[in-house]
């Protein structure tokens, strides 16, 4: 159930009480709200509504004197923003208002809402039910005739507390006028003495069947911002149904679930197993309690335990108590109290305080939550009794066992120990005990191998080593420890000392006999280890290892610390190879095989032979490296290098393969990626390449998984589909093109020519097929060469544009005048064409400067300026690669050239520079003089022309400058 927080949104409008009806009326109409609040000294102390002012018109006060204070109806009631929507709903029917205000916690106005905010929200949950309109309709209303006057009409709305009347009669309504329609005409400032009823009702009157369900008939009210709808039944008018209506309503059926939910709730508490008791907070008597809490006092029915004292139940050192705390009005959980009965039942109470209404009155009952742990008291006396049987059985093992044991806390003090822990280190109790263990077993340090900090980090830890008695004497032990949790909280710890000492020496005998053999183990490149077989019963089911080299170490990433005396399956959950090593342990035949061992991502070629039944030693040798070359070698026969895909190799031996007849119909695709020699030359191979990638990585994706894709050339792909027809090749095709158009490499689009043809029948060649799907991916390029060549000048102009961050007509202002230059000095159509693609193109070699230099506003350095002036050669170069553009190669790279053989990069002189190049050398002059930069403002044609005609001679064609100022600029 929603708060009136969720609601309360509208903005709170309010007046002084000094302001006239007038000026209310006004304001309500300017905000278009139905109600407004008064104010007082920053203060709200009333509200005038819509049903105000109907009450002020029928008593014919004059609204430009009459102050709001004089004609309020009510105070402001206000209730917390916190209140649910279902009680704020029954108090303001209660006190019959249709606005609230809605507050925060400390009082101040956050907002208002009205009965139909509320209504709206509550239909939602208690008002879906298809009850009819005509079970809640009011049959109580006036016909009044249309010629009636206003203010009688008016009259009777306010003496009958009528929110609207109709016009007409039951057999034909033509009209209604309402509450709002009064405060609309107040609001325009009409008299009503001269109006009549017909002149002001709203018509035509919107009508509804007697059985639309009540909540179809709210949804229409609200879609028609309306709040009356007439019921007619055969054209005869049965009723008016009205927001009031809706409200009863829908209280109606808020009133039923609550019903339906305190059974409901009853019921529940009947069926579980707590007691659930309520008790008058003064006197302590019962006032409700369910079945089980009846059964749980004593009583058989729950009219039993009515009006019975609490207290009394109880022994009496546990009614004090509770006294106590229901006198202090103490809320408390999981009290334990006795029954005050023969078998001394033991009850854990909670109990609260609550407020309820009682007799228009605020009363305070304590609820109580009853649970009978009698039961739960008997088991843990048991429990305390089994577990002190237990602790003197654990008292007896630890007393008589063979083995040294000692346990500690976290500070490594010792708590107790056995006998024979005293026995083995020569101590007496009185010794040991808070003394640290560590100290007792190696007073000297002379071992710093202690467990302890392994074991208080929750672990267990097992170890063959030296400990030392308390006269320093050495005893070898296997140690083993743990720690002691309580509550999942280590305590301490414990360790287990077994004495090995007559074990260890004849250790130490054989290993001084094999000490010759092991350092030539040691010394092996190979790595050895040797293990004994395990066995459960007859049958073999695991192997342990014995002893390991430094080189089986190595290879493996372990220790021999770690493995030895280990079992297989403890080291890698399985025991590897088992079957092979079993056979050699025990038929004595030798074996060799190679493994791939995944927990060091290695090769290796493992030899096994047995030294006796029942024990067997492998020698390991890495052949990892010989295998990953093998594997390289492999890839690079089938894949090429920069894309991944498949290369030519690959592509010959699948397309002889799946040249059958179960592959028909077969369909190749051809591509070739355009412009590849451009952007080597343009951005250098490593731009190139990524453009083969980029290629690659469309085609891919656009192919099916059956498909093969190869890098058959440079700039080539082709693809093999099996069973694909011509149509479905096509689709693949328009799927390569459409996702290509969305790529693009330094500026430059990606751009694929495709062909394809399909083998649809045994007896043709597949090779002929691969010959036509390449005619027509060359047809296609030639084709699409003028589009591509249009395209490809926008993309690199784009680029160069975006490089050097020139004004984008600066190409266009330079074309446009070069030509109109070449034409005044008599250059034919066709040059005309290749001047002003010079014109375009003349600075694209700038796209290989790097920013920083090419934007530099200080003076370059010698080495910026060799950079600068490799642009006309690199220009050049990017032209030559295009075949559309290699006419204007040589003009690019002269562009630079001065008239006075001082230019670069051949150092030219007069006529010795192409024709071409003298003019654009004019021109791009002239646009770069009287266009702004970010160093220096553009320059006046005046200024420009100057500049010019001062370096004729030097820098231009002193003629070619003549003819553009007299021919060009003056014209």
């Amino acid at each position: 159930m929603s708060l009136l927080d969720s609601l309360a949104c509208r903005e709170i409008i309010s007046i002084d009480v000094n302001f006239t009806v007038k000026q209310a009326i006004e304001l309500m109409r300017t905000h278009e709200i139905s109600s407004i609040f008064i104010e007082e000294s920053n203060h709200l102390v009333g509200i005038i509504t819509e049903r105000d002012l109907v009450r002020v018109v029928a008593s014919n006060i004059d609204l430009q004197v009459t102050t709001v204070l004089q004609t309020m109806s009510k105070n402001v009631i206000s209730l917390p923003a916190t209140t649910m929507l279902d009680e704020a709903l029954v108090f303001m029917e209660k006190v019959k208002i249709r606005h609230l205000l809605v507050t925060n916690s400390d009082g101040t106005p956050k907002g208002v809402i009205t009965h139909t905010d509320i209504v709206r929200k509550l239909e939602e949950d208690f008002f879906k039910a298809p009850r009819p309109v005509k079970e809640y309709m009011t049959r109580v209303f006036d016909f009044t005739p249309p010629e009636t006057p206003l203010q009688d009409a008016v009259k009777k709305m306010y003496e009958k507390r009528h929110s609207c009347v109709l016009v007409g009669s039951r057999n034909e309504i033509v009209g209604i006028v309402t509450e709002r329609d009064i405060v609309r005409l107040i609001q325009q400032g009409n008299e009503f003495t001269a109006l009549k009823i017909q002149d002001v009702m709203t018509s035509p009157v919107i009508s509804i069947p007697p059985d639309l369900s009540l909540y179809e008939a709210s949804r229409l009210m609200d879609e028609q911002k309306i709040r009356h709808l007439v019921i007619c039944d055969s054209n005869q008018c049965m009723g008016l149904i009205t927001n009031s209506d809706v409200v009863k309503s829908i209280r109606d059926n808020y009133r039923t679930y609550l019903e339906k939910e305190a059974m409901r709730t009853r019921k529940i508490l009947d069926l579980i197993h707590e007691g659930v008791i309520e008790i008058d907070a003064d006197s302590f008597a019962i006032e409700w309690t369910n079945q089980t809490g009846a059964n749980m006092l004593g009583f058989s029915s729950i009219s039993d335990a009515l009006g019975k004292k609490f207290l009394i139940l109880f022994e009496e050192r546990d009614c004090k108590q509770l006294e106590q705390d229901f006198t202090n009005k103490k809320a408390r959980s999981n009290v334990q109290c006795s029954m005050n009965s023969a078998d001394l039942t033991t009850m854990l109470l909670s109990y609260d305080f609550i407020q309820n209404d009682y007799k228009d009155t605020q009363k305070t009952f304590i609820r109580i939550l009853l649970r009978d742990i009698t039961a739960m008291v008997e088991n843990r006396k048991k429990m305390e009794e089994k577990l002190r049987r237990q602790k003197e059985q654990f008292q007896a093992l630890f007393d008589n066992t063979t083995d040294a044991i000692v346990m500690f806390n976290t500070e490594k003090k010792i708590l107790m120990a056995n006998q024979q822990f005293l026995n083995m280190f020569d101590y007496t109790m009185d010794k040991i005990i808070e003394q640290d263990v560590c100290q007792i077993v190696d007073a000297d340090q002379k071992k710093r191998d202690h467990i302890a900090e392994i074991i208080f980090q929750g672990k267990t830890a097992s170890r063959e080593t030296v400990r030392y008695t308390s006269t320093g004497r050495e005893v070898w032990v296997q140690l083993k420890g743990g720690p002691v949790i309580v509550d999942n909280e280590i305590t301490g710890g414990y360790v287990v000392y077994t004495d090995i000492s007559e074990r260890q020496e004849m250790i130490t005998m054989l290993q001084k006999n094999e000490a010759k053999y092991r350092t030539l183990i040691q010394s092996m490149n190979e790595g050895m280890a040797l293990h004994e077989l395990v066995y459960d019963g007859d049958e073999v089911v695991d192997y342990r290892f014995l002893e390991v080299n430094a080189a089986y170490e190595q290879h493996l990433g372990t220790t021999a610390k770690k493995i030895k005396g280990m079992l297989s399956s403890m080291i890698h959950q399985s025991s590897p190879f088992l079957d092979v090593y079993k056979e050699t342990a025990i038929t004595g035949i030798p074996n060799k095989f190679e493994a791939f061992i995944n927990a060091v991502n290695k090769h290796f070629r493992i030899s096994v032979f047995s030294p006796q039944k029942g024990y067997f030693a492998t020698i390991l040798e890495d052949i990892t490296e010989n295998k990953r070359k093998e594997e390289r070698i492999q890839y690079l026969i089938y894949h090429d290098l920069v894309t991944g895909l498949n290369n030519r190799a690959y592509f010959e031996k699948q397309l002889k393969e799946l040249d059958t007849e179960k592959e028909l119909p077969i369909s190749l695709i051809v591509a070739d990626v355009n412009g590849l020699k451009l952007v080597n030359d343009a951005f250098g191979h490593e731009k190139g390449d990524l453009l083969i990638k980029t290629a690659a990585e469309v085609i891919q994706e656009s192919c099916r998984d059956t498909d093969i894709v190869a890098r058959t050339g440079g700039d080539e792909f082709t693809i093999i589909l099996p069973k694909t027809t011509e149509a479905d090749a096509l689709v693949i095709i328009n799927n390569i093109r459409t996702k290509s158009s969305t790529f693009e490499v330094e500026g430059i689009q990606l751009s694929i020519a495709l062909g394809c043809a399909t083998k649809e029948i045994a007896a043709t060649n597949i090779y002929e097929v691969l010959k036509i799907s390449e005619a027509e991916m060359y047809n296609r390029k030639l084709t699409e060469s003028k589009d591509a060549k249009s395209k490809l000048v926008d993309s690199l102009l784009s680029v160069l544009s975006e490089r050097t961050c020139e004004p984008s007509d600066h190409s266009e202002n330079v074309a446009q005048l070069s030509t109109r230059l070449g034409e005044k000095l008599g250059i034919n159509e066709d040059g005309i064409e290749k001047l002003r693609l010079l014109a375009l193109l003349h600075d694209i070699g700038n796209i290989m400067v790097p920013p920083d230099v090419l934007h530099k506003e200080n003076p370059l350095t010698v080495d910026e300026w060799k950079i600068i002036r490799k642009h006309s050669e690199t220009g050049y170069r990017i032209a030559n690669a295009v075949p559309e553009f290699a006419g204007v190669a040589e003009y690019i790279l002269c562009h630079h050239e001065r008239n006075d053989g001082s230019g670069y990069p051949r150092g030219l002189e007069g006529e010795e520079i192409p024709l071409f190049s003298r003019i654009l050398s004019v021109v791009d002059a002239y646009d770069a003089m009287t266009t702004d930069k970010p160093y220096r403002k553009a320059l006046t044609q005046q200024e420009a022309i100057e500049e010019l005609r001062n370096h004729a001679g030097t820098q231009f064609d002193p003629h070619i400058v003549e003819s553009f100022i007299n021919d060009i600029l003056r014209h």
